[in-house]
Parts: C-alpha cells; sequence; structure tokens
C-alpha cells in the first residue's frame, strides 16, 4: 500500500509512504482532532521516500494522522535511513513521533548508530552511537541531544564513553559538544567544555599551534587556485611531550576520508555532499604565519601543468621570514627574545654575499618531456636553519584537540629544542634525449642518446664568531650562538657540464633480412621426413602438437561429413557404380629449403660514446663568513673525456654449434686540471699541486683491448649431449700506454702485445665440457676440464658433477704453476685440494628428510683438510666436523694448551632440535595452546670441557578473544663434559650418573623456590621473559617481564643481578594514540 504524504507548492516535493508489513490495519477518527487516522499494528514495517533519503520504519504500533501528516509509533522503534547526510544510520528508540512532510521528529529512549562514511574517519569496523533519553531531528538532518552519551562500544555498559550536556550531530559530518567529560569505564579522564568540528572551511585556512622555541602561532594558507590535499596525517601535533602524543589521536576519527566539492560563500568554503573528483596536484597559495617570538612568514607557492604534453610540471615557491633571534635563558630552559644583554635582534641573511633584511627561501622546480627530457631543480635558503623554524612543523589542518594538550600537559624540561638544518642542497639542470630513428638508418644506426648534468653543490660552514656582526658591530653578548647567520652556505663544487653521447648500431649482419617467399619452397610427390631420433625435443613437442589439432579437425570433419551423407541419401539416389568409388588420399609435401642463411649468420656492431665531465672546485679555508664568498676565488678546474669504441663481430654456424665472438674496444681517458690556483689562502701548496698533476697524468688511458670467445658445441642437436661444448677465452691489451714519469718530467711508455706479458694478456683459458642429461635434467653427469695457459700463471682443473633423483654429488681438483721462484725449480707445479660434496634430500614420513657431506683432502701436503656431515629431518639436526688443526691437552696445573703439531682430529659434534610449531584447541576451540621446543647439544670434542648444552622452551596459551599468555626461557649448560666423565674425585662428581643427572640438573635450574638448589645447577639461566595480554574490548592491556642475568659492580666486586625488566601497558583500540605504560628498568620506575 502507497500513498503521498505531501506536495509543495512551489517546489514539488513528495513523501511517499509505503505499507511494507503489519499484521493488523484499521481506519477511524482521532479522539482528540477528529482526523482521519491509520492504524497499523503487530510487526509493522514502513518505508518513508523524499527525494534521494529513504527510511525504514519497524514498530510494534504507527498511527497515522493523514490530515496533519504526523506519524506516531512506539514499541522497538527502529530506523534504519540511507543516503541521509550521515550515510547510513540506525536509530531506535522507545518512541517517535514524526512529521513525514519534514522529516522532522522527536525520540524518546533511543540511541542513534552511524556506520563508516566519507564525513567520520572512524576506526576500522567501529560504529558511532550516542545514547540520550531524548533527542530530535530537524528537517536539514541536524540531530540534537539532550544529556547524551557518545562510544563506538557497542556494548550495553560501554568501556568508554563522552558524556555531553548537549552533542550535536550535523550535515556532512560537523559535530559539536558541550560540557563534555570523557570516561574510561567509570572514571574521567579528560574535559571539554566546547568542541565543534566544522565541516565547512575558512577560506584562509588557519591553523593555532604552539611550540616552546617559537612561541603561539597562527599559520594561514589560502589557495587561489586548487584544492587543499586531504589530510592523511595521525596528528597534527608537534608537541614532544609524551601525554600529548597519547590523546593527540583523539581527534582523528572526525577527520574525513574524502574530498567533497565545495563553494565559496564570502570568506567560508561551504562543502557539498557530491564527492570532488578533480586533482589536488596543481594549485596556487599563499601563506602569511605569526609566530610570537620568532616572528613573521609570507610567501607564495604554485604547482601546474602548462602543456601536460611537453611542459609537464612547473612549481615556483618563495617566501620570506621578518624573524627574531631567539635565545635560551640557561636558567630557566625558556626560550625569549632578549639576549643576555637585555637587546632584541632581527635575524638578517646574507647569501653568496648578497645581504637582506629578512630570511628566505625559494625553489623553482621544472619537468619538460617533449620534444626531449628536462629536469630543473634550484632551492635557495637563506640558513641552514631557515627549513625548520618556518616548513618542518607547518599545516593546513587544524587539530584543535592536539593544540589543547600541548597547551595543558606540558611539563618542565630542562632540555634544549634540537634545532635540524639543511647541511647541504643542489642546484640541478637534467636533460636526455633519445630520439626516434627513421627505418632508413637502421640498423647502421640503433640508439642514439645525448644526456646532460650540470649541477652546484651547496655546502654549509660555521661562521667565525669573532667576524660575525650585526648592523656593522660585533655584539658583546650571546647573539652569535642563537642567530640563524652562525651558519651560512658557499658552493662547493660546480660542474659546469657533464655530457655524454652515445650511438650504437650494426654495420653489416648475415642473413640481410628475413623474407617469406614462395620461391623458397619445394613441393615433392612424397613427404621426407627427419628419423625420430634425429629430431629434437622441441621439434618432437611441435609434432605431437600439429597432430593433435589435426586429428581434432578431422573428428569434426567426419561428423559433417556424416550428417551430410545422412541427409543426401534421403533426398538424392546415386548410380550403383558410384557408391564403389573412393579416393585415396594425395600426399602433400612442402619440404623446407635448408639455404645458407639458415645455418650460417653474422653481425658486425659497433658503440661509441663520449662522456666530458668539467668542475670547479671552491675552498673553505678562507671563508670565515658569507660575505667572503667570491665566484672568482676557483681553487681548480678540472676536465675528464672519455671517448670509448667498441666494434664486435659475432658469427653463429649450426644454430649453437659453433660461434665467434670478437671484439675490440678503444678506451681513451684524458684528465687534466687547466688550472690549480697558486693562491695559499684558497689553493693548494706547491706539494699538493704536484699531487694533482701526478693524478691528471696516472688517470690517462690508452688501452686497446681485444676480447676473444670461440665455443663449439658439436653434439647441439642431440639432446643427451646438447650441452657439451668446448671453449676457449682471451683478453688482450693490443695496446697500453703507461705512464713512468713524474709532475716535473712526465714520460709515458708505450706497448704493444707482448705474449709473455700476464699484465698484457689478462685471459687465456680453455674450457671442455662433457655433458650429458637425461630424463628432463633429473640424470646428469657433467665433467668440467679448465686450462689456465701461460702466460697466465697456468693451473689445471676438473670438476665432475653427478645428479640423480634425490642425489647430486661433486668431485673437483687439479694443480697449478708454481710461482714461487725459491721452489719452483725442484718442485714445478701445486697440487690443489680435492673437494667432494654429496647432498641427498627424499620425503619421508610427510617430511624432507637430507644429507650433506663433504670433504677436502690437501693433495699437496698429503693430509685431509676437513669432514662435514649433516642430516636433519622434522626439525631435528644432526652435525658433525672434522678438521686438520691443532689439538689440545689438558694439564691440572695450567689447564688446555696447544700442541704443537696439526693433526687430522674430531673438531665438533652437535645435535639440534626445533618442534615444528602445533596448536591443541581445547573447549569448543576457544583455548589455544602453542609448545615449542628449541634445544641444542654442541659438544666440542678438542676441548671437552668447552660444550655445551643450550635448552629454550616456550608455550603460548591463549583464551579466544580473552588473554594471551607467552612464556619462554633460555638456560645454558656449559660443563656438559662433566656429566660424562664424573669419576671419584672428579668436578661435580656428586651428581651421579648420566643421563638422570642432566635431567634432575635443568629442573633444578628453574627451583626458584631454593636458591641453594638453584644456584648449583650447572644450567644458568641466560633468559627468562613472559608477555600477557588481555583483551578488554575497547582496550587491551599488555604485561611483559624479562629477566637477564647482568654483571655489575656491587661494593668493589662484580655480582650477577637478576633484577626484572617490567612493561605495563593499556592501549585504546578505537584509538592507539591514547596508551600509557609503566616501566620497571631493573629497579628504575618510569611512566611513558
Amino acid at each position: 500500500m502507497t500513498f503521498a504524504a505531501y506536495v509543495s507548492s512551489q517546489d514539488v516535493k513528495v513523501t511517499t509512504i509505503t505499507i511494507n508489513n503489519a499484521r493488523q490495519t484499521s481506519y477511524s477518527k482521532s479522539e482528540e482532532t477528529g482526523n482521519e487516522t491509520i492504524v497499523l499494528e503487530g510487526s509493522v514495517e514502513l518505508e518513508v521516500k523524499k527525494d534521494s533519503a529513504s527510511s525504514i520504519i519497524k514498530a510494534d504500533r504507527i498511527t497515522y494522522d493523514r490530515v496533519t501528516e504526523m506519524l506516531y509509533a512506539e514499541g522497538s522503534v527502529e530506523i534504519t535511513s540511507t543516503n541521509s547526510a550521515f550515510g547510513e544510520e540506525t536509530t531506535t528508540a522507545d518512541s517517535l513521533l514524526l512529521n513525514t512532510s519534514t522529516l522532522e521528529g522527536i525520540f524518546d529512549g533511543g540511541k542513534v548508530i552511524q556506520s563508516q562514511n566519507n564525513s567520520l574517519n572512524l576506526p576500522s569496523g567501529s560504529t558511532l552511537i550516542v545514547f540520550s533519553k531524548r533527542f530530535g531531528k530537524s528537517s536539514n538532518d541536524i540531530i540534537a541531544f539532550k544529556n547524551s552519551s557518545l562510544t563506538f562500544c557497542d556494548e550495553d555498559d560501554p568501556h568508554w564513553r563522552i558524556d555531553a550536556t548537549r552533542t550535536w550531530l550535523l550535515p556532512g559530518g560537523e559535530f559539536a559538544f558541550f560540557n563534555a567529560l570523557l570516561y574510561v569505564g567509570n572514571v574521567p579522564v579528560m574535559y571539554l567544555p566546547a568542541f565543534y568540528y566544522p565541516k565547512d572551511e575558512l577560506i584562509f585556512n588557519p591553523v593555532f599551534s604552539y611550540r616552546r622555541r617559537e612561541g603561539y602561532s597562527i599559520q594561514t594558507t589560502t589557495y587561489i587556485w586548487g584544492r587543499k590535499p586531504l589530510d592523511n596525517s595521525s596528528s597534527s601535533s608537534t608537541s614532544s611531550s609524551t601525554t600529548s602524543d597519547k590523546f593527540a589521536g583523539l581527534y582523528n576519527f572526525i577527520k574525513p576520508t574524502k574530498l567533497k566539492e565545495q563553494v565559496r560563500e564570502g570568506l567560508i568554503l561551504h562543502n557539498l555532499d557530491q564527492d570532488y573528483t578533480g586533482s589536488t596536484n596543481e594549485y596556487a597559495k599563499i601563506m602569511a604565519d605569526w609566530y610570537s617570538k620568532l616572528g613573521l612568514m609570507v610567501g607564495f607557492d604554485t604547482k601546474f601543468s602548462p602543456a601536460k604534453k611537453y611542459l609537464t610540471d612547473v612549481r615556483i615557491q618563495a617566501d620570506i621570514g621578518l624573524s627574531n633571534t631567539v635565545f635560551l635563558d640557561t636558567s630557566t630552559y625558556n626560550y625569549n627574545i632578549y639576549s643576555s644583554s637585555g637587546l632584541i635582534y632581527k635575524d638578517e641573511a646574507s647569501f653568496l654575499g648578497i645581504k637582506t633584511p629578512f630570511r628566505y627561501s625559494a625553489d623553482l622546480e621544472m619537468t619538460l618531456s617533449n620534444p626531449f627530457s628536462m629536469k630543473l631543480s634550484l632551492p635557495i635558503y637563506s640558513d641552514p636553519f631557515y627549513n625548520y623554524d618556518f616548513k618542518t612543523n607547518r599545516s593546513e589542518n587544524m587539530d584543535w584537540i592536539a593544540y589543547f594538550l600541548e597547551n595543558t600537559t606540558s611539563t618542565e624540561t630542562t632540555e634544549a629544542v634540537t634545532v635540524s638544518e639543511v647541511s647541504s642542497y643542489m642546484w640541478q639542470l637534467t636533460t636526455s634525449s633519445s630520439p626516434n630513428l627513421p627505418d632508413f638508418i637502421k640498423p647502421y644506426i640503433s640508439s642514439f642518446s645525448v644526456n646532460t648534468n650540470s649541477y652546484v653543490n651547496i655546502a654549509s660552514k660555521s661562521a667565525s664568531t669573532k667576524s660575525m656582526t650585526y648592523k656593522g658591530i660585533t655584539p658583546k653578548d650571546n647573539w652569535s650562538s642563537y642567530s640563524p647567520t652562525r651558519k651560512f652556505y658557499y658552493p662547493s663544487l660546480i660542474t659546469p657540464l657533464s655530457v655524454n653521447l652515445s650511438i650504437s648500431g650494426t654495420l653489416f649482419s648475415w642473413p640481410l633480412e628475413k623474407k617469406t617467399s614462395k620461391n623458397t619452397l619445394l613441393t615433392y610427390p612424397i613427404q621426407l621426413n627427419k628419423p625420430e631420433e634425429l629430431k629434437s625435443v622441441r621439434e618432437l613437442k611441435e609434432e605431437a602438437e600439429a597432430a593433435e589439432r589435426e586429428k581434432e579437425a578431422q573428428n569434426k570433419d567426419d561428423k559433417e561429413s556424416k550428417s551430410k551423407d545422412s541427409k543426401d541419401n534421403k533426398d538424392n539416389k546415386e548410380e550403383k557404380d558410384d557408391e564403389f568409388k573412393f579416393f585415396l588420399p594425395e600426399i602433400d609435401f612442402t619440404p623446407e629449403l635448408s639455404t645458407l642463411s639458415d645455418i650460417f649468420k653474422y653481425k658486425l656492431t659497433y658503440s661509441a660514446a663520449a662522456n666530458l665531465v668539467t668542475q670547479l672546485n671552491y675552498s673553505e679555508a678562507n671563508l670565515s663568513t658569507a660575505d667572503d664568498f667570491k665566484w672568482e676565488s676557483i681553487r681548480s678546474s678540472m676536465y675528464t673525456l672519455k671517448t670509448p669504441v667498441t666494434l664486435t663481430s659475432a658469427m653463429n654456424y649450426g644454430g649453437e654449434f659453433f660461434s665467434v665472438v670478437n671484439g675490440i674496444s678503444y678506451s681513451p681517458v684524458y684528465q687534466k686540471h687547466p688550472y690549480i690556483s697558486t693562491d695559499k689562502t684558497i689553493g693548494y701548496t706547491e706539494s699538493a699541486q704536484k699531487t694533482l698533476v701526478l693524478a691528471d697524468y696516472n688517470a690517462e688511458k690508452q688501452d686497446i683491448l681485444n676480447t676473444n670467445t670461440i665455443t663449439l658445441k658439436p653434439f647441439t642437436n642431440l639432446n643427451i649431449f646438447s650441452e657439451s661444448s668446448l671453449a676457449w677465452n682471451s683478453t688482450i691489451k693490443l695496446y697500453r700506454r703507461n705512464f713512468t714519469g713524474d709532475a716535473d718530467n712526465p714520460q709515458w711508455e708505450d706497448l704493444g702485445i707482448d705474449w709473455a706479458d700476464k699484465d698484457c694478456v689478462t685471459v687465456n683459458s680453455l674450457t671442455g665440457i662433457i655433458s650429458a642429461k637425461e630424463l628432463n635434467n633429473k640424470l646428469g653427469q657433467t665433467l668440467t676440464l679448465t686450462a689456465i695457459m701461460p702466460p697466465l700463471q697456468k693451473q689445471y682443473t676438473a670438476n665432475l658433477a653427478l645428479t640423480f633423483p634425490y642425489v647430486t654429488a661433486s668431485f673437483s681438483s687439479g694443480f697449478q704453476e708454481n710461482t714461487d721462484s725459491s721452489t719452483s725449480a725442484e718442485k714445478p707445479w701445486i697440487k690443489n685440494p680435492f673437494q667432494q660434496s654429496l647432498s641427498i634430500s627424499f620425503p619421508l614420513l610427510e617430511k624432507t628428510a637430507s644429507f650433506t657431506e663433504s670433504f677436502s683432502y690437501n693433495l699437496e701436503d698429503d693430509n685431509p683438510e676437513s669432514i662435514k656431515l649433516s642430516t636433519s629431518w622434522n626439525g631435528l639436526a644432526i652435525a658433525y666436523v672434522s678438521s686438520y688443526t691443532y689439538g689440545y691437552d689438558f694439564s691440572k696445573t695450567s689447564g688446555w694448551t696447544t700442541r704443537s703439531q696439526k693433526e687430522f682430529l674430531p673438531y665438533s659434534l652437535s645435535f639440534s632440535y626445533a618442534s615444528n610449531t602445533k596448536t591443541y584447541y581445547k573447549w569448543f576451540n576457544r583455548i589455544e595452546i602453542s609448545p615449542r621446543i628449541n634445544t641444542s647439544i654442541v659438544a666440542d670434542l678438542l676441548k671437552p670441557t668447552s660444550s655445551y648444552f643450550i635448552f629454550t622452551p616456550s608455550l603460548t596459551f591463549k583464551l579466544h578473544e580473552f588473554l594471551t599468555l607467552t612464556f619462554s626461557s633460555t638456560s645454558k649448560n656449559s660443563v656438559l663434559y662433566w656429566y660424562f666423565n664424573n669419576q671419584s674425585g672428579d668436578l661435580y662428581s656428586d651428581w651421579g650418573g648420566f643421563p638422570g643427572n642432566i635431567i634432575k640438573d635443568l629442573i633444578d635450574s628453574f627451583r626458584f623456590d631454593n636458591q641453594a638448589i638453584r644456584e648449583g645447577s650447572g644450567f644458568k639461566l641466560k633468559s627468562l621473559n613472559m608477555t600477557l595480554s588481555h583483551d578488554l574490548h575497547d582496550w587491551t592491556f599488555n604485561f611483559t617481564l624479562k629477566i637477564e642475568p647482568r654483571v655489575i659492580q656491587e661494593n668493589g666486586s662484580k655480582v650477577y643481578d637478576f633484577s626484572p625488566y617490567v612493561t605495563i601497558g593499556v592501549v585504546w583500540n578505537p584509538m592507539q594514540s591514547i596508551k600509557t605504560s609503566i616501566v620497571d628498568k631493573y629497579g628504575e620506575w618510569t611512566m611513558e
């Protein structure tokens, strides 16, 4: 049943009421007004629509007056609204009186529940709930509450709430309190006399703040063009106060999550309901800030894209600071604008000798994308402290709660504010161009690029206190220690031009071009196929796929043919002779024509580059203040030119059967300091000048390098032996130029090819590989023979690698030339160690078991070097090591002494176990128990008394959504040896036999009830940890206990201290910035 409730004569606004459900409906006249009424009873559900807003009303009984258009609902009233100013909203009440024409209503004994929307930044999964005995809703969606409670906690008795005499929920996320008090449980935490979060914004975006050094401030940002970006910060609080940090997040939940379209009305920017779809990356804004101590700052900032295809980004920023010098009173640790002599100083600036009565910063950034790429960055600061004073803590979003907390929770401090600085920056211009080349010059020139880079490094330096002046005079007070001119900028290095040109291409290639022509195919009446045993794996796979496609096509044709034949037999009569006609399929043959271009390929390529770097160097030695810098005071200039050219020839025959790669490269390097200052105040000493000149001479290179790689794979077409090869590699310097003189008498030595000079022939090796692989490389054998040939130190090595399912093994050894002139005559060759390794890995009971072994034998000295064995399965690992090393002997008087001769001895044996994390569930899966053990025993077989046992158990107990308790400890036993050698009279001989004494001793180490027994245990506690986390719904209680024995000095002697490190803390889950913790750091309590 549907009916219209209201029609306006000026602007049609119809409220439509639809009865979705009612067990009983009746019509009557009101006894009070005499108006016709509709009475609905029993699980009543109505839908009320007006414009885009829609509400579902549920109640036990609803009465509607058709004349006054008033609706009265009572009994379990619930209203669900969508597309309202608050997003999705649910209201429950004992009773409701609603004007259906204006949607104004009065609620008794209810609450409003709002889910996440674009206007409120509620914690994840949270809803906003407001309780009140009476509240009303106006026609413009304003909800006013009297004596209300606000919370995010959906419990009947919420764990926290904000009680207020008056609360307003306004359209678009506007929010207001009056006389509000924040409660945690029943404990009041914070009082707010009044608070209002506006939906709309002032056009100049004022932000109030306070900082110890700068004082109270107001920062304004007026956007002439563009939009202020969305505030994504967790809090704008800048206070270092711990309390402020805890409560600053309280403001975050009312921050919008989306920008809205805006309309300016005077000085107000009114937010509309529509989402903002534009960009915040382009803007123009004016900034004006005032600080009660620091002074003023005004500036301009804009960013835009003039032509997105060409000039993509432009940013221009400039601002000036009219600041005071701020001093620290060391007696009170307060900041003020008065120096020790009681004077006020107005800050000046001097940059590169240019003095101004104000401080400043500026930045110019541009990005060009067409017709070439260019990036320009020109930042500038008057002094290293400007950015901290006016930029670091600047904001465009007002955080009222953080502001109040900063000014009400500040505590006395005896620490100075740390002022950060911009110690250096760079002016930089970079360009790059890689033009698209026309096809007619390809592949002769396949790529061409030009890159340039010019930059100036701006460094900072502390000014000389004696040279600092203020308006021409040298102050006698502490001005020089606090003035921003105490540090100044100067150019330390200028690179006027760094340019790199590169070009590459192909001079010649064979085949000239790939073309498919009918002339290259011959047709024969018989198909000639390659035998199966000569086909590669790829060819066999392709033929199988083609056969499968042909079979599918044939089946499809057969079905179509049968259907067609059936139809023809019904419609047509064929002659009897035609019934026995059949045709033999024609044998199609289109063999590929094998030509030289298929088996022979050749390519001749080149690459060339030119890299020029120029630099001007300045010295800071003679700079006392910024005024001392002079552009003409260059310390030195330098240029470096590199012009590498490479020509590469690559030939390939029969695929990978035979290949030759030859390269010739010429890499000249020129470096020179054309100017070196002789002025001793900024330049170099005579010896330093010679050092620079000598460095230039040594940097000059004129090398011509030849590289060669010849590879033969004779069995490339046989899959089993396809990886077998023979390769020769060489690198030869065809021409070298070495500097042999000194700075005063430069001389060079020109050298050509010298096959006996290892500095000329740097690589000369021959490698042969015999490889056989089967079963998809699961079974393979590879023998690699390598020879390093003269003039290099001759060396011959062999490596055999075997691969089997689950098993891999390798063996390697060799010998090399003896280059020691004292022994080479008697012993021309030195044997390399024999290396062997084995690895086995296989599944065992749904786990992976592994075994590894490695052995090294010194063939030259004829003794084993080491053997290592290890195995592991399901967290259990065993390892054994024997090594050729020095042994030890034990003496009761002197302890362990080292033997004089090396021997092959057992070195160590270790056992370790790390249990898998397994969780046991109890009591309807609400209780989780996760035990875990990590333990290891390391037996030192050289010095048995150094053996040790580490035991680390842990246990996690979790009660779902209530408690998580984790316990872990680490104990170490360093007297493991005595469990095995406890004869009468030995140390710890009264402990009994093995292994019972170990278990008993381990238990004794946890006897906290008896200190003597615990201290007498061989297991010493290294750490004891316990963490407890208690879920308090909206709050989480955390407790940690850590005990680690520490060695401390007490009464002049070292003793163990077992004082615990305890942390107790609580955190509010809806806003985790609200938290506190108490720390007991070894007996010293602090609150954080």
